[in-house]
């Protein structure tokens, strides 16, 4: 049987002329469009048509976003889409829209091994509950559970739940994005301008990132040249940076330990003598400002 086949997306709109059987599914013309270049998915269908030598009768979409009694608000696009009138103006009999993770479940049977990539090996467990993930401009979920000899699958929009923070990082994290979106979802951080957004957060915490032109106190700047955790070269360019926009004329100086690593120098008179000088600094410098 020939049927038409879309994958619609918050980023690109695939549609497909499809052979399928019982056992096999083959390809025979596909087009990627830009979905944001359309008003709805009527006008990619119908383009996609004109250059088709006849019409199938049926046609499936898989649709990122909920689908309830025939009808789909695409989550990522200002999309509404209705079997009924997808079918009027397609003039395609009968039409069919589901979640597009549903769909990616019901197709895993069509897949052939060439087709497959390990991840993290193991052994599968007959029976056993199938989750399917995928991350693209959103997070889908689906999933495939067995009952009675066999397979349901469970449409789902799981990946705009909340996002579980495990550290003070990640704490932080949630704080910045419900901040500026008022919650903190998987979908949020996954997928689309998660990257992006995660990067960002990171940066707004940066020491050099942040350094503005503004009075700086007198500052004396500590490191260690076998740190493994702050290398020496973060801090050279932090003060370099704090001395090109202090606007206090206070001395900034950076004093780096050549032996020294995360914590300081090392044994007991290395210790006092590093403790010393910096309470020696810290009496010049209040000795200064007055």
């Amino acid at each position: 049987m020939r049927v038409l086949a879309g994958d619609i997306g918050g980023t690109k709109t695939a549609i497909a002329t499809v052979d399928i059987d019982r056992n096999e599914c083959r390809v025979r013309r596909l087009v990627r469009y830009p979905s944001a270049d359309y008003p709805g998915l009527e006008e990619i269908v119908q383009q996609f048509l004109s250059d088709e030598k006849s019409r199938p009768r049926a046609a499936g979409f898989g649709v990122a976003g909920p689908v309830r009694d025939g009808v789909a608000k695409i989550t990522k696009l200002p999309w509404r889409l209705d079997v009924r009138t997808l079918s009027r103006k397609t003039r395609i009999p009968r039409v069919a829209l589901v979640n597009d993770f549903q769909a990616a479940a019901a197709g895993i049977h069509y897949l052939r091994s060439r087709q497959l990539t390990t991840l993290v090996p193991g052994r599968g467990e007959r029976g056993a509950t199938v989750a399917i993930l995928g991350a693209g401009t959103g997070l889908g979920q689906a999933g495939i559970v067995h009952r009675d000899g066999r397979a349901v699958i469970v449409a789902s929009e799981g990946g705009h739940v909340d996002f579980g923070p495990r550290n003070a990082a990640e704490d932080g994290l949630v704080d910045f994005l419900r901040r500026r979106f008022g919650r903190a979802t998987r979908d949020r951080i996954l997928s689309g301008g998660g990257l992006a957004l995660i990067y960002e957060y990171l940066k707004s915490y940066s020491p050099y990132d942040n350094v503005t032109a503004q009075a700086y106190p007198a500052l004396l700047v500590t490191a260690g040249l076998n740190d493994p955790r702050v290398q020496y070269w973060e801090p050279a360019k932090w003060v370099a940076k704090l001395r090109a926009l202090s606007t206090s004329g206070r001395d900034i100086l950076f004093r780096i330990q050549m032996e020294a690593g995360h914590t300081g120098a090392s044994g007991r008179l290395g210790s006092v003598d590093e403790e010393a000088q910096i309470a020696a600094w810290l009496v010049a410098a209040a000795s200064q400002r007055r």
